[in-house]
């Protein structure tokens, strides 16, 4: 993380050390507890989705740096007090579920992917959009080269998967979609070199990767003891609508 602050009239920026991120953590927690616990008394609810961005926002600066290990324990710690708060709040009659879209990876490399391509000879005709590991390339002109990008991308090592468009791809992916290995991420600048070494956490790889799967627990009304192993995140919707007896979203697992 970094603040942008003004020093003799110019804007300067500057890295915030461990112990102050973790103390701008805390503060950030504290307030969000307040208002979640404050929304749980005094509004009525049939659902009420809750976001805790402890977690996430420290180990994408922190994880896999030896100066970060005390910053994500710190994270953890408010994060299970802030649950902790929830759970206290709400009536016998509620269930508590709690789950995260992701989980994460320590990366050791950002990949500039447009940087890449024009050292290759592929730019300006092949434009690169990229989050977290996975870009989506674009072909703006003549000739229709992708196998050779292809070819090129997989001989980086980089890549987990690429693959050409196909039928039943979004109308807005990529002529190529391209998926790193969890320790690459991507980025879309034009900056040089191609290919520099990091330490953060980041996530948006294949979800084979088993440290890329969120956790799911829940207690509370309706909620059977036992253990439910491992799951696909889109069944999280029908057992959340069971709770609520109602039907569960069409087309849900």
């Amino acid at each position: 993380m970094k603040f942008s602050l003004k020093v003799n009239g110019k804007v300067e920026t500057v890295d915030v050390d461990p112990a102050t991120f973790s103390e701008q953590l805390a503060r950030m927690a504290e307030f969000s507890t307040r208002v979640q616990t404050l929304a749980i008394a005094r509004m009525p609810f049939d659902l009420l989705l809750l976001y805790r961005p402890e977690v996430d926002g420290a180990s994408h600066q922190y994880l896999g740096r030896p100066e970060g290990e005390s910053v994500i324990r710190t994270a953890f710690v408010l994060a299970d007090h802030a649950v902790a708060a929830v759970a206290d709040a709400l009536e016998t009659t509620d269930a508590l579920i709690v789950t995260g879209d992701h989980g994460m990876a320590v990366v050791e490399r950002e990949v500039r992917l447009n940087t890449l391509l024009a050292e290759k000879g592929f730019a300006p005709r092949w434009r690169a959009f990229t989050a977290g590991n996975l870009a989506h390339l674009y072909r703006f002109d003549e000739p229709d080269d992708t196998d050779a990008v292809i070819a090129m991308l997989t001989a980086t090592g980089f890549f987990e998967r690429v693959e050409k468009r196909g039928l039943n791809a979004h109308r807005n992916s990529g002529d190529i979609m391209a998926w790193g290995w969890p320790n690459i991420a991507f980025s879309a600048m034009d900056a040089q070199p191609s290919v520099i070494a990091v330490t953060r956490g980041q996530h948006g790889a294949l979800n084979t990767h088993r440290e890329l799967h969120p956790a799911f627990f829940a207690y509370g009304a309706g909620v059977q003891p036992g253990a439910l192993g491992e799951i696909a995140q889109t069944r999280i919707a029908r057992y959340v609508a069971g709770l609520l007896g109602i039907d569960a979203p069409i087309g849900a697992d």
